[in-house]
C-alpha cells in the first residue's frame, strides 16, 4: 500500500493534424527511447490493432510519466528528466536509460513530493473530430499541446483544434515536430505561419531554446498569466533534438486547474472506461473532479437505468496499478465497485455503465439549461427547434433550442439560448464551457443556468 504524499497530476492533451507524430512523441517521452523514423515507437502505446496498421489514432489514450522529489531544484536536476544527451555536432541523441529501466517506477522512499504527467493522445483525422473534442473538453486537461509538422506546416485541422482550444480557454503549448526532415527554409515558413495565427489574436509567442526560457514561462505561470505568451518548441522524435528541453518544461508545469479547494468539496468521480475481471468484478476508471473517495465509501452511480444506485468502493488503484487508500481531486485512477445491498432488485452489469457517468455523494441530473452562446460559423441562420450536438465535458448529446433572445442567429451573433436534451438527462454545472456542432455549424458557449 502506497503512503500518501504531496501529489500533483498534470493533464496535457496532445492534438494536431494527422501524421505530425503525436503518438510517436508520447511514446518517446514515456518509454525513454527514440523512434526509428518509421513508427517503431508509436506501436508501443497504440490501443487498437487497426491503429497500429494504419498508424493513425482513433481513440482517446492516456499515458503517464512520474517522478519523486523534495524540492523544485532537485526536480530540475534529476537525471531521469534529461534522459537524452543531445550532441549538437553529430545531430544525434544518446539514450541514458534503456526502455523498461527507470520507467515510471522511481522509488518513492525518502521523497515528499510526487509529480505525474498524464499525456492524453487524441485523434488528428477529421472523421474523429468528435472524439478529439470530447477528449479536450472531457478529460479535465490543464494544457493542450498542439503539434505542427515542420515539413507540412499549419493544416486545416490544426486551425480546427486551435479554435476548440481558444473557445474552451485552455493554455496552449506549440510543438514543431519532425525538424530533422524539414529544410531550413520550410521550417522558417512553418514557424512564421504558426506565429501569424497568434499575432492576429494579439498574443505573443516565445521560442523555447534553453532553461532560461523555461524559467521565464514558469514565472509567468506562477503569476497566473497562462495565456499571454505561447511557448513554441522545436524537436525531433528520431534524432532527439529538443526533447530534453521539452521534457524538463512539462515536468516544471503546475496544474492549471486549482484543486486545493476542490478537495474539500463533495466526492465527484467522472467515469472514462469500464472493465470486468474474473474474481474482482466491475472496475471503472476515470478522474476525480472534486473531493476525496476512500476505500469502503458508499456513493451513488448514475444515471443507471434512469436511476441513481448505491455502490461500494471495494478497492482503489492509481494510474500505475498500485493499491492506494484514496483518490483526491485532480487524480486519476480506478475503483473496483459492487452494488450496495439495498439495490439488490436491480441487475448490475458493466455494459450499462457508460462513459461520462458519475460516482458522487449527492447527484442530480438535468434536462434543460441556459447558455450564453457565440456562433462561430453557420451557412444560413439558426432558429428555435434547431438541434445541434452538444459537447460539454464528457457529455455528447443532441439538444433542441427551446428559446432564444432573438428570432434568428447567424455567424458572429451572440445570444442566451435555452436548450433541452433530446434523449436523457445529464449532469451539468453552471459555468461549464460547451461546444456545439452540426454539419458546418460551430458554436461555443458557457452554461449560466440548469433546470
Amino acid at each position: 500500500m502506497l503512503e500518501t504524499m504531496n501529489k500533483q497530476e498534470i493533464r496535457i492533451g496532445i492534438v494536431g493534424n494527422v501524421d505530425v507524430g503525436k503518438t510517436s512523441l508520447i511514446s518517446v517521452l514515456t518509454n525513454n527511447l527514440l523512434d526509428n523514423g518509421r513508427g517503431s515507437a508509436r506501436t508501443l502505446v497504440m490501443k487498437h490493432p487497426h491503429e497500429k496498421i494504419s498508424g493513425r489514432t482513433s481513440s482517446i489514450t492516456l499515458n503517464f510519466m512520474r517522478t519523486y522529489f523534495n524540492s523544485i531544484e532537485e526536480l530540475n536536476d534529476k537525471d531521469n528528466k534529461q534522459f537524452y544527451d543531445y550532441d549538437n555536432d553529430k545531430k544525434t541523441a544518446n539514450i541514458k536509460h534503456k526502455i523498461n529501466e527507470n520507467k515510471n517506477n522511481t522509488s518513492a522512499e525518502g521523497y515528499k513530493n510526487e509529480k505525474v504527467i498524464n499525456l492524453i493522445d487524441l485523434a488528428g483525422h477529421e472523421k474523429y473530430l468528435k472524439t478529439t473534442i470530447r477528449g479536450i473538453n472531457g478529460c479535465l486537461v490543464d494544457y493542450v499541446c498542439v503539434l505542427v509538422g515542420a515539413n507540412s506546416g499549419v493544416q486545416r485541422m490544426t486551425k480546427e483544434h486551435l479554435g476548440v482550444v481558444f473557445g474552451l480557454n485552455i493554455p496552449i503549448i506549440i510543438v514543431i515536430t519532425k525538424i530533422d526532415m524539414a529544410p531550413k527554409n520550410i521550417l522558417k515558413e512553418t514557424m512564421q505561419s504558426v506565429k501569424k495565427i497568434f499575432h492576429k489574436r494579439n498574443m505573443k509567442t516565445m521560442n523555447m531554446n534553453d532553461a532560461i526560457d523555461i524559467k521565464i514561462m514558469k514565472d509567468l505561470y506562477k503569476s497566473g498569466n497562462y495565456k499571454s505568451i505561447i511557448p513554441i518548441f522545436k524537436l525531433s522524435s528520431v534524432s532527439g533534438e529538443g526533447l530534453p528541453n521539452f521534457k524538463q518544461y512539462i515536468f516544471n508545469l503546475n496544474p492549471y486547474k486549482k484543486y486545493e479547494l476542490k478537495v474539500k468539496q463533495s466526492p465527484h468521480f467522472i467515469i472514462e472506461s469500464t472493465y470486468q475481471l474474473r474474481g474482482i468484478g466491475i472496475i471503472v476508471s476515470g478522474t476525480m473532479k472534486d473531493g476525496i473517495v476512500n476505500r469502503g465509501d458508499i456513493l451513488k452511480l448514475g444515471p443507471y437505468k434512469g436511476e441513481f444506485i448505491n455502490v461500494v468502493i471495494k478497492t482503489i488503484h492509481n494510474n500505475f496499478k498500485e493499491d492506494v487508500n484514496e483518490l483526491r481531486a485532480g487524480e486519476g485512477g480506478c475503483f473496483a465497485i459492487k452494488m450496495a445491498s439495498n439495490n439488490n432488485k436491480i441487475e448490475f452489469r458493466r455494459t450499462l455503465i457508460k462513459k461520462g457517468m458519475r460516482i458522487m455523494k449527492h447527484i442530480k441530473f438535468f434536462y434543460e439549461f441556459d447558455a450564453e452562446v457565440l456562433i462561430l460559423h453557420h451557412p444560413t441562420s439558426i432558429r428555435e427547434n434547431y438541434q445541434p450536438t452538444i459537447h460539454c465535458g464528457t457529455i455528447t448529446q443532441t439538444a433542441k433550442i427551446c428559446h432564444m433572445d432573438q428570432d434568428i442567429m447567424r455567424t458572429g451573433d451572440r445570444s442566451t439560448i435555452k436548450f433541452r436534451f433530446m434523449h436523457r438527462p445529464e449532469y451539468i454545472e453552471k459555468n461549464n464551457y460547451l461546444i456545439f456542432r452540426e454539419g458546418q455549424t460551430k458554436g461555443i458557449g458557457r452554461i449560466v443556468n440548469v433546470y
